[in-house]
C-alpha cells in the first residue's frame, strides 16, 4: 500500500506525477505534470482491504436452557457509559 493511504485513512484515490509527488485531485496532478518533462500522471486507488476471518458464534443446543445469571452477563458499552446525573437544589 502506498504511505500516502497509510497517511490518509479516509483517502480511497491519489495521484502520482512521474517524479512522485502525490496529490488529492487530478487536476492539480496534471497542472503539476505539465511543467515536467515527463506529464505522465497516474492515478492511484486505495487497495481493496482483506476482511480477517470472523470466529463462529456456536448456539447451545436447543434443549439447554441458559443458566448465566444476570450478573454473570456483559453489560452492553452503552450502559457501562452512562453517567448518573442528581439533581442539586438552588439555595
Amino acid at each position: 500500500m502506498e504511505q500516502i493511504f497509510k497517511d490518509n485513512p479516509r483517502l480511497d484515490i491519489a495521484y502520482k506525477t512521474a517524479d512522485g509527488k502525490y496529490f488529492f485531485l487530478e487536476s492539480d496532478a496534471q497542472n503539476y505534470a505539465n511543467t515536467l518533462k515527463n506529464k505522465k500522471v497516474e492515478k492511484l486507488e486505495r487497495p481493496a482491504e482483506q476482511e480477517e476471518p470472523t470466529a463462529e458464534v456456536q448456539d447451545k443446543p436447543s434443549g439447554e436452557e441458559n443458566t448465566e445469571t444476570p450478573s454473570e452477563k456483559q453489560e452492553e458499552p452503552e450502559q457501562k457509559a452512562q453517567l448518573k446525573v442528581t439533581k442539586t437544589a438552588k439555595k
